[in-house]
C-alpha cells in the first residue's frame, strides 16, 4: 500500500516553557515538538505563531519549530503570554489548512523575574523635623522605597552611608528612624543631613538608590504639628498644594513640610474642606483658611519656621514640596493699617518735595544775586536836560567822578520820576534818585576833563560832609530786577533786603 499525506502533524500536549524576562532577542529558547503517523516522506512539518494577544515579541522558525524572541520582554507588565501555534504538513498559507493537513495548539511562555528595576523612594523628599527635648530611641519618622520586582527582588532594606551618623538609627527592613542621642541645638550650627540608601537583593548584584535627609533641630517653642485636611481626590490634592505653594513662596528663610493627611471630617467638609493648623502645646492656632469668597487661601501674620517629617497616609497621592510661608493680611484692621500707613507715607514724600522745591528756589535765587552784585561797574550819571552838551547819551554817558580819586557818596530812596530820553520830566521808568550827594577832591569836570566844580557840591541844595555808602544807579524796568553796584570795586555784602529780593526774582 502506497502511503499518501492523510494526517496532520499533533502536538502530543500544549507546550509551556519558562523564560527570564532578560531573555535575549533572536536567540532560540525552545524547539516545538510534533507526531505525524505518515511516512517519513510525507511527514514534512511547518510551523507558524497564528494568534495570540502578545504576538508582536514572539517568532518561529517556520522549518525547524525554533522559538526566539523579537524584542525583550518585562515580567513587571506580562507575566505569562500565550500564543497560537499552527503546524502544518504543506508550505503555505495556514489559511489553507484542513483537518486532515494542520493542527493548532496553544503554547505557554511564563517569565521568570529577574532583578532589574532599581527601587524608588516614595516621596521626592524627606525632611525629619526633631525637637531638642527629644528622648533618645523615640521614632522621629520613616523613609520608604519600593521596587516594582517580584518576590524577593522587590523587597527594599536600608542603610545609612559609611561612616553613619550618630545622631540617627535606622532600622533597615523598615526605614524607621530613631534618634540615638539627645539633641542641645548650641551643638549644632547647621542642621545635619545623613544619606540614606534603599536597595534590594540582599543576596547579589543589589541595586540601589541613596537620597540626603535633612534632620531639622526645633525649640520646644517652636515644635508644632502641621496637618492638612483633604479629601482623597488625587486631583484636589494636587491643585490644594499648588494653591498652598504659590501663597507661601514669599518669604526667605520659611519653610513647610507636611506631617501627615487625613480625610476631612464632615464638619471641615462644610467649612470649606482645607484648612492648615499648627497644633502648639497649649493650644490650637489657624495658619491657613479660605478667605470669605473661598477663593483666596490667607495665612495670619505668623511665620512657620518648623520642618515636621513626612506624611504617612495617602503617600502614593501627592508629591510633598518644600516651601516658604508668606505672612499676609488675615483681618480688614489689618488692611486698614495698611493703608494708613501708606496716606501717610505719601503726605509727607509731597511735603517733603515741596520743601526741597522752595529750598531749591531760594538758592538759585540767592546766587543769580550774589553774582549780579560782585559786578562791578561805573557809576554814569542820567543824562540831564539842562547839560545835555557835557554827556554823552545814555548808552556813553560821561563819568561823573573821574579817575584821580572823585567819589560819589550818599543815600538813596526809591520814586517815581519822569525821565524823558535824555532829561528829566518826560514819561519814563522807574529811577533811583540821590537824596543827597557829596563829592571829595576834585569834584566834577567837564566831558573834555575841565573842573567845573570843586570841593563839595549838593545834587538837592542839602550840604553833607557825612560819607556814606557808596551807591550805583542803573535804571530797570521792575523792582525785581533792581542791581545795586558798589563804585569803588570792593565786595559788597548782601543784607535780607537782598536775599528776599533774590528770591522774588527766582520765583519769577
Amino acid at each position: 500500500i502506497e502511503d499518501v499525506d492523510d494526517n496532520p502533524p499533533t502536538f502530543p500536549e500544549p507546550p509551556h516553557y519558562t523564560i527570564r524576562e532578560d531573555q535575549s532577542i533572536l536567540t532560540p529558547f525552545a524547539v516545538l515538538q510534533t507526531e505525524d503517523r505518515d511516512t517519513p516522506e510525507n511527514s514534512d512539518v511547518f510551523y507558524s505563531i497564528t494568534g495570540g494577544e502578545t504576538t508582536e515579541y514572539f517568532d518561529v522558525f517556520s522549518q525547524t519549530g525554533q522559538l526566539y524572541l523579537n524584542q525583550l520582554v518585562d515580567r513587571e507588565t506580562e507575566v505569562v503570554h500565550l500564543l497560537e501555534i499552527t503546524a502544518q504538513s504543506f508550505l503555505g498559507d495556514a489559511s489553507d489548512c484542513t483537518e486532515l493537513s494542520c493542527s493548532v495548539t496553544t503554547l505557554t511562555v511564563s517569565l521568570i523575574d529577574v532583578n532589574d528595576n532599581t527601587p524608588q523612594w516614595s516621596l521626592r523628599e524627606y525632611i525629619i523635623g526633631v525637637n531638642e527635648t527629644t528622648v533618645p530611641g523615640t521614632t522621629i519618622g520613616r523613609i520608604e522605597a519600593q521596587d516594582a520586582d517580584a518576590e524577593d527582588f522587590g523587597l527594599v532594606w536600608y542603610r545609612l552611608t559609611v561612616p553613619a551618623t550618630p545622631l540617627v538609627t535606622l532600622e533597615e527592613d523598615t526605614g524607621v528612624l530613631r534618634l540615638n542621642q539627645s539633641l542641645d541645638l548650641l551643638q549644632f550650627r547647621v542642621s545635619p543631613v545623613f544619606t540614606a540608601v534603599a536597595f534590594d537583593n540582599r543576596g547579589s548584584s543589589p541595586s540601589s538608590i541613596s537620597m540626603n535627609v535633612p534632620v531639622e533641630l526645633v525649640s520646644v517653642a517652636e515644635e508644632y504639628l502641621v496637618v492638612l485636611t483633604i479629601s482623597q481626590s488625587l486631583a484636589e490634592v494636587q491643585a490644594d498644594m499648588n494653591q498652598l505653594q504659590r501663597v507661601v513662596e514669599m518669604v526667605p528663610g520659611a519653610r513647610l513640610s507636611v506631617y501627615d493627611i487625613r480625610e476631612s471630617t464632615a464638619s471641615e467638609e462644610e467649612a470649606g474642606g482645607r484648612v492648615v493648623k499648627r497644633q502648639g502645646p497649649q493650644t490650637d492656632v489657624v495658619l491657613f483658611g479660605l478667605s470669605s469668597d473661598g477663593g483666596q487661601l490667607l495665612t495670619s501674620q505668623q511665620t512657620l519656621d518648623v520642618i515636621s517629617n513626612n506624611a504617612s497616609v495617602f503617600g502614593d497621592m501627592y508629591t510633598i514640596t518644600t516651601v516658604k510661608v508668606f505672612p499676609v493680611p488675615a483681618s480688614e484692621e489689618d488692611s486698614e493699617d495698611l493703608d494708613r500707613l501708606t496716606l501717610t507715607i505719601v503726605v509727607a514724600s509731597v511735603v517733603v518735595g515741596v520743601l526741597l522745591v522752595v529750598l531749591f528756589v531760594t538758592l538759585c535765587g540767592c546766587c543769580w544775586l550774589q553774582n549780579r552784585l560782585k559786578q562791578k561797574r561805573k557809576y554814569y550819571e542820567p543824562s540831564h536836560r539842562s547839560n545835555r552838551q557835557g554827556y554823552r547819551d545814555e548808552r556813553e554817558s560821561v563819568r561823573y567822578s573821574t579817575a584821580e580819586g572823585v567819589e560819589l557818596y550818599g543815600d538813596s530812596e526809591l520814586f517815581r520820576d519822569s525821565w524823558g530820553e535824555r532829561g528829566w520830566g518826560e514819561e519814563g521808568e522807574d529811577m533811583f534818585r540821590p537824596k543827597e550827594v557829596t563829592m571829595r577832591e576834585g569834584g566834577r569836570r567837564n566831558r573834555d576833563g575841565g573842573a567845573t566844580d570843586s570841593g563839595t557840591r549838593p545834587w538837592d541844595s542839602q550840604n553833607s560832609e557825612e560819607v556814606r555808602r557808596s551807591v550805583l544807579y542803573e535804571s530797570k524796568v521792575t523792582l525785581a530786577s533792581l542791581t545795586v553796584y558798589q563804585n569803588t570795586g570792593a565786595d559788597y555784602e548782601p543784607d535780607v533786603a537782598c536775599f528776599f529780593l533774590g528770591f522774588c526774582h527766582g520765583c519769577v
